[in-house]
């Protein structure tokens, strides 16, 4: 499926200043054990039960946190997807073997070899893959499969965005939207 949109959300931690974040934001990650993907800005891909979940359970904000949300254009050609795209699954399957011949290497660290040892940032500007392993406890709305022992199909999979190379990212269309009192008049539904 081809799509010219996304939105996409972040959280942050709440420190009462939507306007500042609307202003500076969207932020990147640094925190090396926060970004499983390497360094960047990192966004949960469609659904917004992802950020709620972050902001109350899979980050560091026990719960006091902000949602930011941003509608963009959507270019598949420039997002390596190992989500959606079996080629680019394939691709790094392959790099990542090869990389282990080497020595130990994790998800980021190998991400990370791409970036400065190939042309990877000058085909790509983010990255799209389906975390699985940090959200084991979101309540997961299900559709039982009738075969099997406990085999389902996850209606909000956890899919997430890590913009790397984005030169326009700060002219972004990037707003608060959780919690309410936050939330711009205008865009509040009634």
């Amino acid at each position: 499926m081809s799509r010219d949109r996304i939105t996409l959300y972040q959280t942050l931690a709440n420190r009462h200043n939507p306007s500042e974040i609307e202003k500076h934001g969207p932020y990147k990650c640094t925190n090396k054990k926060r970004s499983w993907l390497g360094v960047g800005y990192y966004f949960w891909d469609t659904f917004i039960e992802l950020a709620h979940w972050w902001g109350n359970f899979g980050g560091c904000h026990n719960g006091n946190y902000i949602i930011c949300e941003s509608i963009r254009p959507y270019d598949e050609e420039v997002v390596f997807d190992l989500y959606n795209n079996f080629e680019h699954v394939q691709d790094f399957k392959e790099y990542y073997y090869e990389l282990l011949k080497t020595g130990r290497y994790t998800v980021s660290g190998a991400l990370e070899h791409l970036k400065r040892h190939t042309d990877f940032c000058e085909k790509y500007i983010a990255i799209r893959i389906r975390g699985d392993h940090s959200t084991s406890s979101i309540p997961k709305s299900r559709i039982p499969f009738i075969f099997g022992k406990n085999p389902f199909y996850n209606l909000i999979p956890p899919v997430q965005l890590c913009y790397f190379n984005c030169p326009d990212i700060e002219d972004w269309d990037y707003r608060v939207i959780y919690p309410e009192e936050y939330a711009h008049i205008e865009d509040m539904v009634f």
